[in-house]
């Protein structure tokens, strides 16, 4: 959740290269507990709602064959095929496909996104002030087993803000990360190669774990972290087998707006149920977003048929 699980947004050359030089891949089966956590008084109430998961997170079950890729929570999971260019949405406890959509159908989507966040930009004024950054890479000094292997911690901290305007002033974002890598696991690597493939063949701009969120998207300095963070991820040696983001935001234009009504209420009781020391971030910070994951098992063996089309399709 994301190069270590963290794609980089382009990735030009290689992809060229993998269509003139042929590669053989392994299949490859990746679960992974992911806890979600939405800030706010609006994440406050989906966080609420969520209740157990919000708390033990969600299982994701990730498995690649050739140019077929499954990922599943639960009862519901999707099958992306990059040869016939199509993803079927499938509800695993029902046996059936629910919904199919072509590549040409996601590009299109994605166009219309980037549209109605272009628009609103331009209505916004200064949408895209110069934003400095400032990256700092620390070895955090500490091993854990995951899996059987050693991982050991590294702490990123990335900051944008107004070119020349402390972060105080202006404003701007934070991303601060604890990212434990192991040695490079084949079947994560295979998972992460085909995230990218996918990435690239429907115009999606990056792999990363929250790059493609509204919350994100819409904002430059949410953006700039976040490109900044995969930058430096794409640089490491080895495999994210556990991570822990967090991204703020500060000041300026994009401070919460308190919904009123039915939602404020929901709201207030929803902060009510969070703890005050999870949101240690800047000061006069507001938390965005908060992924936390595992990987908790990785095999390069597929169960018969696991990858097939409910309903005999394959």
């Amino acid at each position: 959740m994301p190069a270590r699980r963290f794609a980089p947004p382009f990735l030009v050359l290689a992809l060229l290269a993998g269509l003139l030089v042929p590669m053989a891949r392994a299949d490859a089966r990746v679960e992974t507990r992911v806890r979600t956590r939405l800030g706010g008084a609006l994440g406050g109430v989906a966080n609420l709602f969520a209740g157990r998961q919000a708390k033990e997170g969600i299982v994701t079950v990730e498995m690649v064959a050739g140019d077929r890729m499954l990922t599943r929570s639960g009862r519901h999971g999707q099958i992306v095929d990059l040869g016939e260019e199509k993803a079927w949405d499938v509800d695993f406890k029902r046996g059936r496909v629910v919904s199919e959509t072509t590549f040409d159908e996601l590009r299109r989507q994605f166009a219309e996104v980037r549209e109605v966040l272009s628009g609103q930009a331009e209505s916004d004024g200064d949408a895209t002030p110069d934003v400095e950054i400032e990256v700092s890479v620390e070895d955090g000094g500490e091993t854990a087993e995951i899996l059987g292997h050693e991982a050991r911690k590294k702490v990123v901290r990335v900051v944008a803000h107004r070119r020349g305007v402390p972060l105080e002033k202006g404003g701007g974002a934070v991303l601060e990360a604890d990212v434990w890598l192991g040695p490079e696991l084949a079947p994560i690597e295979e998972v992460e190669a085909f995230q990218r493939r996918y990435a690239a063949a429907i115009g999606l701009p990056g792999a990363g774990p929250a790059g493609d969120s509204p919350a994100i998207a819409r904002d430059a300095a949410l953006v700039r972290v976040m490109k900044a963070f995969e930058e430096q991820a794409a640089d490491w040696k080895g495999s994210a087998l556990r991570t822990r983001m967090s991204v703020w935001t500060v000041g300026g234009a994009a401070a919460e707006e308190r919904p009123k009504g039915l939602g404020g209420m929901l709201g207030r009781l929803g902060r009510r149920k969070k703890k005050a020391k999870e949101d240690d971030g800047p000061a006069g910070g507001r938390l965005v977003l908060r992924v936390e994951s595992e990987v908790t098992a990785v095999s390069d063996e597929l169960p018969a048929g696991a990858l097939d089309l409910p309903g005999g399709g394959s």
